[in-house]
Formats: C-alpha cells, structure tokens, sequence
C-alpha cells in the first residue's frame, strides 16, 4: 500500500514523492522512535545512517544539540538522549525550557519569611 494513498475521513491524504522516499527522513523517524521506546541500538543505528547519509560536506556545530545527542548515545545514556531530543524538538517549535520569570510581589512577604521559606518558594494556604 503506498503512503500517498491513504483516505482520511476528509478524502485521501497526498504526501509528496520525495518526502516519502526520503532516507534522511526515514532515519530521523527511525531515531526519535528508538528514542522514544528506549531502544538503545536501535537509536545508535539510526544516528549512524543519519551521518553516514548525510549531504556532502554536511557539518554541524560540536556543541549542537545533534552532537550532544551522538555523545549520549555512545555513552548508553538513551535518558539524556531523550532529554536532549524533547528540548531540541521544543526549541524547533519555539516552545521555551527557560523557567518563567519569578512573579512580582507586594508586601505581604513576612509570613513566608517568617514560616523559615523565601518569597516566592512556599505556598500557605489556610483552610
């Protein structure tokens, strides 16, 4: 069954010739979905066919994100590998992992100073 023929409740769903025949494609999938079910050689493998098939003259940065994940992976870390992958997913659709900005507070800090936390770190709540 071809790929470009799929029906979908709204017709059938086109995809394009060259997004499927792909290899890049194909090994990126193959590597999130190692990643993802914990499959170590698998993961490995796929980056393998990543580099391997990877354009002429193709580099990227040391400290990329793809580096670092080649890095976990000859390490047996699949965990950081995992790690590294949601953020650099997140990061490509512009979802930030920066931690959101402490909220402003107005007066009333003397109990949760004085409860031994620091503002902003305890929650009190009174029944």
């Amino acid at each position: 069954m071809s790929l470009s023929s799929l029906q979908s409740v709204n017709g059938p769903i086109r995809v394009p010739g060259p997004l499927i025949e792909n290899g890049q494609a194909r090994n990126a999938h193959d590597l999130t979905k190692a990643i993802r079910t914990g499959d170590l050689d698998g993961a490995k493998q796929a980056y393998k066919n990543i580099v391997k098939d990877a354009p002429e003259g193709a580099t990227w940065p040391k400290d990329s994100a793809f580096a670092e994940l080649g890095k976990a992976l000859a390490k047996g870390d699949i965990a950081g590998a995992k790690t590294i992958l949601v953020d650099a997913v997140k990061a490509a659709r512009g979802v930030t992992t920066q931690p959101a900005p402490a909220a402003e507070t107005q007066g009333g800090d003397a109990a949760t100073t004085a409860a031994g936390g620091s503002v902003g770190t305890n929650l009190n709540l009174v029944a």
